[in-house]
């Protein structure tokens, strides 16, 4: 097993399979899309109201809403890269399964399948695989509020731009 250090959900991957995801992930890098390598500062709170705040601090708010939002946006298309190469072990680990077990006749595809699901390698990654898909809806969450919450203080600061100028 590889410890991952920077991405601690594969700590009890394997490293073969750590590798795949790695690699995955550095051709979606070389597409231009650079992942954000860097933690934005602590984020900040999110007051109840905006309108009473200043323009530097509504300006202030976005840039570091809009940090967070970008990094949990890496994080989210690291974590979908780990489910996808998860997922295509799995199946193959079933079907290598399959492939050299003797069934009885008359056993169907669909009992083969149920059959060779029930190995240990199989069970640990397919509760490794539901871990990542539960980490990664609450991860998309996450990032749904922060976008919605760096909307809202672009919007205030547009609002106050046409308001102000460039107050």
């Amino acid at each position: 097993m590889k410890k991952a250090v920077k991405y601690p959900f594969l700590d009890d991957i394997p490293e073969d399979l750590v590798l795949k995801i790695e690699r995955l992930y550095k051709i979606y890098a070389k597409l231009g899309l650079q992942e954000q390598s860097d933690v934005p500062d602590t984020l900040m709170n999110y007051p109840s109201t905006i309108s009473s705040l200043s323009t530097y601090d509504v300006a202030d708010l976005h840039a570091n809403y809009t940090a967070w939002s970008g990094f949990t946006s890496d994080k989210f298309k690291y974590l979908m890269a780990a489910t996808l190469v998860l997922k295509s072990e799995l199946e193959s680990k079933i079907n290598q399964k399959i492939a050299i077990t003797t069934y009885p006749k008359g056993v169907t595809a669909l009992e083969k399948k149920a059959r060779a699901a029930n190995g240990t390698n199989v069970i640990q990654l397919k509760e490794k695989l539901e871990e990542l898909e539960a980490l990664g809806e609450m991860i998309k969450i996450e990032r749904e509020r922060l976008d919605m919450q760096v909307m809202a203080l672009r919007s205030e600061l547009r609002r106050r731009e046409a308001e102000y100028g460039n107050a």
